[in-house]
């Protein structure tokens, strides 16, 4: 079990932890392999089936272990972000899993994909150019000296 991003907020004694799945298939393609069950089947057979599943069951070991891990938190925000996928079916199986998730473990669960992702990281390009402070998360670094080179090119 990983979880690809945790952070957490304290804001007005209140705690929130948040929890993202990323996939990061730049061509579109989803999981591959054999659906197990036929849970997600009306989101495009086998193709999206599995991706569907994949999802879920992260997504529900997310959630065990920050719970676990950060039991005292008041609240959590679950989100699954991608830099491409596919309109259609795929996207309509994650609204369902997304409600699906919402109603079972009462918590909010947020879908950043396609435009909302290259708009968020967009966001986050302009942020790390104002910054100078050196962060140990390297992809942020990254984009803070990008930005800067930016900068001195435009010079």
């Amino acid at each position: 079990m990983e979880v690809d991003v945790i952070g957490v907020a304290s804001e007005d004694g209140r705690q929130t932890v948040y929890t993202a799945e990323v996939l990061t298939h730049l061509d579109g393609t989803p999981y591959s392999g054999t659906p197990s069950s036929d849970r997600w089947s009306e989101f495009g057979g086998d193709k999206y089936q599995v991706t569907l599943e994949k999802l879920w069951e992260k997504f529900e070991d997310d959630h065990k272990y920050v719970t676990n891990v950060f039991d005292d938190a008041d609240e959590y925000v679950f989100e699954f972000w991608s830099t491409t996928l596919p309109d259609g079916m795929l996207l309509d199986g994650l609204d369902q899993l997304k409600e699906d998730f919402e109603k079972k473990y009462d918590c909010e669960f947020r879908v950043v994909v396609n435009e909302k992702y290259a708009k968020q990281i967009g966001e986050l390009q302009t942020r790390a150019k104002t910054e100078t402070k050196g962060y140990s998360t390297p992809a942020y670094r990254f984009l803070q000296i990008l930005g800067h080179m930016r900068e001195d090119q435009e010079r």
